[in-house]
């Protein structure tokens, strides 16, 4: 019988072979494995660095007295990051705002608005730096939305870092990223869309379920109405990724009832996730009974919205149309993208039920698009006012990573075929060219989409070949064109975002800031009681977030229709989603406890005002309500019986007296306003009729001025006040 034989080794000999084993078997550390990716900074880096350029060429401070403020950026959004840099020092109240239409709550309009986490950056810039605080906001989104898609790349494809961080390039600077890069609270669903598919992903093969919910509940958080559209695509996903894949990719480790399994993962998680954005949704819900959700009356009638090769033009350079209620989708991500794109349908690496599914899904968001109906839900049963197809970014990601696969195989694909790709793509434009589209334009969309046709059919010969020095240095030309077509498609949107809507100067918001600031903070100094504080100098509704003054003047998606309403039956300026200081008299500044009033021209003031100090240019002058009630006050019981729409009320004038007549308990009417009988009334190159139950002026000559002259029979030299009621406001001159 063979004897047992043991063995051993001197003692630190032995540890240091434990060492040495736990070495082998032990997972990279953090910081290896962040060095392992380095190469996804450039996916930050880069974007943010063309964004800025971009910004730079259109002569943004400080490289030019130009801002990144356009369109609701500029008229309300501003406005609201300034009150909320006021939150986050430590003034006001996230719950209600007195700084809104004769006040109001505030978690309605920072759901909406203000939600993202990135919003706090605006606390840590100066007052006066509150437009520079934006574009260090916008240029950081804009890094991020490049490194979660090169997140996503990286963790489902094979390594190839060249060409990640170039589809990166192409995702963050989209025509889509760039142009609605004022609407920023969208522009978070961008960042996480990525991560919240990659989770999808993980959770359908791995039931790995942290990375899905924090994305989605960032994504629901940033902004409610966005993260809606992000959902609907999420279920479409689950679906999507599911079907297209082998039972092998999808269920790895041969679970029975996976597809249940998964579904019941998704159901569940996704539930969760509206629980813990309940915080925000509960009171955005609340806010929208106010009045948002009669905004408008959509019909749900099934109309195409436009023909497809309209829609076809908008993936080509430069191919801006408008963000006005005639825009077509934003879907430009490239021209290398749109050149590959046909490519993946005919990638023998890529299996046919893949190809099948991703067909029916493009089929389906173009359909969102194009019918009324899907496209009434996309948009959350409202139809959006301006600013149409807010979902056309998941097509664009979608877009993105079908041209990436096709780029992975293009050795087996043939370069034969991306000839005919480009030829193709080509021949639409000059078709579309010779159809006389507008859009795209022949310089600034057709030439270039052409220029970047040859140059990438070039280069994806190179990228082709069987030298490896060969291909790698094609890759990096590749990146580098690709980075010159992103620039120069960013800078063309943006020049044409600037004609069709105007970004605005810096100057022109901090002039008025700083020139009306000084007086109201001197009026506050002066008067620490409650009272509210107007203005006939405006700039926008909103002024008076940024001047942190209480007063009527507001305009916000998460309306209050019954306040607003309010000042319109009494003669305030008032529509719809705004209500602006313009109109009023002096007894409904008494009724709503306006006490002071800035203004630059005492004719614009009631003369029973009292001056009570002017700033330093003399230019402004505060001016007093000597009779003004306070903010509440107590009034006759038939005031509870008086019907504010009242259909015997013609003028603001008549429901003024009634209204005063019943808060006083009188049986006569008291006669505050007395009419001015109207004598006489001569058109002069102007013609009238009736159209849809309002009458329309129109001039009889176009090249001439129309005027209209009342001839009035006047008693008295009191104040003369006159209503023009009217359902399509325009301007007009009145002397």
């Amino acid at each position: 019988m063979q004897s047992e034989s043991y063995y051993s080794l001197p003692e630190e000999t032995s540890t240091a072979q434990l060492d040495i084993s736990a070495a082998h078997t032990a997972k990279p550390s953090f910081f290896k494995r962040l060095w392992n990716v380095k190469y996804l900074l450039w996916c930050f880096f880069l974007p943010a660095a063309l964004m800025w350029l971009i910004y730079i060429a259109m002569k943004v401070y400080p490289f030019g007295e130009e801002s990144v403020l356009v369109l609701d950026l500029n008229a309300q959004y501003v406005y609201y990051f300034e009150w909320l840099r006021r939150l986050l020092h430590g003034e006001g109240s996230f719950l209600y705002t007195f700084e809104r239409t004769l006040g109001g709550e505030f978690l309605g309009i920072f759901a909406y608005y203000l939600a993202s986490p990135f919003s706090a950056i605006v606390a840590l810039f100066p007052k006066k730096m509150i437009t520079e605080a934006l574009l260090v906001m916008f240029l950081l989104k804009t890094g991020l939305c490049g490194l979660t898609f090169g997140t996503y790349l990286h963790k489902t494809r094979p390594r190839n870092p060249v060409a990640v961080v170039i589809f990166s390039t192409m995702y963050a600077l989209c025509a889509y990223a760039v142009v609605q890069q004022h609407n920023t609270m969208w522009i978070d669903n961008l960042i996480f869309l990525p991560l919240i598919l990659l989770g999808i992903e993980e959770m359908i093969k791995h039931g790995k379920f942290k990375l899905y919910v924090i994305c989605l509940s960032l994504a629901l958080f940033s902004n409610y109405y966005i993260g809606y559209m992000t959902c609907i695509f999420v279920a479409l996903y689950f679906f999507y990724y599911y079907f297209s894949r082998t039972d092998d990719e999808r269920n790895p480790h041969g679970l029975k009832l996976h597809f249940l399994r998964a579904f019941g993962r998704i159901a569940i998680y996704s539930l969760i996730v509206i629980c813990i954005c309940s915080a925000i949704i509960l009171p955005a819900y609340y806010s929208l009974t106010f009045g948002k959700t009669t905004f408008s009356d959509p019909s749900f009638g099934l109309s195409q919205k436009f023909d497809f090769l309209d829609l076809l033009s908008k993936m080509y350079f430069g191919s801006y149309d408008t963000v006005r209620p005639e825009g077509l989708p934003f879907l430009y991500t490239g021209m290398l993208a749109f050149i590959l794109l046909p490519l993946y349908f005919i990638a023998p690496h890529i299996r046919l039920r893949e190809k099948v599914a991703s067909g029916f899904l493009v089929l389906f968001m173009i359909a969102g698009f194009n019918a009324s109906t899907l496209d009434l839900i996309w948009h959350g049963f409202q139809l959006p006012n301006w600013l149409n197809y807010r979902q056309s970014f998941l097509l664009c990601f979608l877009f993105l990573v079908m041209a990436y696969k096709a780029y992975e195989g293009l050795k087996q694909i043939g370069y034969r075929y991306a000839i005919l790709s480009s030829g193709a793509i080509a021949a639409i434009l000059i078709v579309m060219q010779k159809l006389g589209y507008d859009n795209p334009p022949d310089l600034t969309a057709v030439w270039p989409s052409l220029l970047f046709c040859v140059l990438y059919l070039f280069l994806l010969r190179a990228c082709t070949l069987y030298s490896k020095n060969a291909r790698e240095t094609a890759a990096l030309v590749l990146a580098i064109v690709v980075s010159l077509e992103m620039f120069c498609a960013g800078l063309a949107n943006t020049t044409a975002l600037d004609k069709d809507v105007i970004y605005s100067s810096r100057t022109s918001y901090r002039s008025f800031i700083d020139r009306v600031q000084p007086i109201t903070d001197q009026v506050q100094d002066l008067d620490d009681s409650f009272y509210r504080m107007e203005k006939t100098v405006h700039r926008k509704t909103n002024d008076n977030l940024a001047l942190g003054i209480r007063g009527l003047s507001n305009s916000t998606s998460t309306l209050n229709a019954k306040t607003i309403n309010l000042l319109q039956k009494l003669g305030l300026a008032s529509k719809a989603h705004w209500s602006k200081y313009v109109g009023s008299t002096p007894i409904l500044d008494s009724l709503m406890n306006v006490k002071y009033v800035i203004a630059e021209d005492a004719a614009t003031v009631p003369d029973i005002y009292d001056t009570v100090l002017q700033d330093e240019e003399n230019t402004l002058i505060a001016y007093k309500n000597p009779y003004v009630l306070s903010l509440a006050f107590g009034v006759s019981p038939d005031t509870a019986d008086f019907l504010l729409d009242d259909e015997r009320f013609d003028t603001p004038f008549e429901r003024m007296n009634q209204l005063i007549t019943a808060m006083l308990g009188e049986d006569e009417t008291v006669e505050i306003f007395r009419e001015v009988h109207v004598a006489d009334t001569e058109y002069s190159n102007c013609s009238t009729s009736m159209v849809v139950g309002h009458r329309k002026f129109t001039p009889k000559d176009s090249s001439y001025s129309a005027m209209i002259t009342y001839t009035l029979d006047i008693d008295s030299d009191d104040v003369l006040y006159c209503y023009f009621p009217s359902e399509y406001p325009r301007e007009i001159k009145l002397k």
